[in-house]
């Protein structure tokens, strides 16, 4: 039975409030996550490089420190695109972000060239020359037919 005291009423509608409030609060905090990793220009660790991630609506960018390390806290779960500058254009990898979150290393020395492949076309041959239309019957009468 509700007692008739507003001071009761007003104290156990806090006491629900936080109530609620205590069982909302763990789970939104499970919800994010990090991202970390070091970034590298073959395999050395790259100092003053800004690393992006981006996904989930949202754009984030920081710089790597001297050792080259980056993170990034406080991340939904979800799948991000983190990207780099690097000296033959920007590098970038796709990361699935767990609740566990992910560190990674991201080299921007790119692909190495090992070779190089041109390719050009022919011109056309066209020569002059007769064409020939032969039926069945002629067929038929040629020598490797057997007959």
């Amino acid at each position: 039975m509700l007692s008739r005291n507003p001071f009761r009423a007003k104290l156990a509608v806090l006491a629900l409030l936080f109530a609620f409030i205590a069982n909302v609060a763990p789970a939104s905090a499970q919800a994010s996550t990090s991202l970390s990793g070091t970034v590298t220009t073959g395999g050395s660790p790259a100092s003053n490089i800004t690393v992006t991630v981006s996904g989930n609506n949202l754009t984030l960018r920081t710089s790597t420190n001297a050792q080259g390390h980056f993170s990034f806290n406080a991340l939904s779960i979800g799948t991000y695109t983190v990207s780099a500058p690097g000296p033959n254009g920007p590098v970038s990898t796709q990361v699935d972000l767990t609740s566990a979150g992910a560190t990674i290393t991201l080299d921007t020395a790119g692909l190495k060239q090992i070779g190089k492949v041109t390719v050009a076309r022919s011109p056309l041959s066209r020569a002059s020359g007769t064409d020939v239309v032969i039926n069945q019957e002629q067929l038929s009468r040629a020598a490797a037919s057997n007959s």
